[in-house]
């Protein structure tokens, strides 16, 4: 994906500035998996990340990542009433154990 982001940052900040951000805007989030399913990771602040088809590498389940996607909207989830920011059609740039944090 060559086009270029609209956003860099950490999940908070994406949190903090969602209301701006069109449908489809492209962003770069780095920050922390807090869990992962196989074909999304979840940021802390409610941020969700869907990964693109296309993408073959291996995604982490833990530790920091760099991604790179669309901004696709804010819902409220029906059953726990959580407010989730939804990034899709992403791709992994980058990643490091948590291990190799320290």
């Amino acid at each position: 994906m060559d086009l270029a982001p609209v956003f860099t940052g950490n999940a908070q900040s994406m949190a903090r500035e969602a209301a701006k951000f069109q449908i489809r805007d492209v962003v770069v989030l780095q920050d922390t998996v807090v869990s992962a399913e196989s074909k999304s990771i979840s940021l802390p602040n409610g941020v969700i990340v869907v990964r693109d088809s296309s993408d073959t590498q291996t995604w982490p389940s833990s530790g920091y990542v760099s991604v790179k996607g669309f901004y696709q909207g804010i819902e409220i989830d029906d059953f726990f009433g959580d407010t989730l920011i939804r990034v899709g059609g992403a791709f992994l740039l980058e990643s490091t154990n948590s291990e190799d944090l320290d």
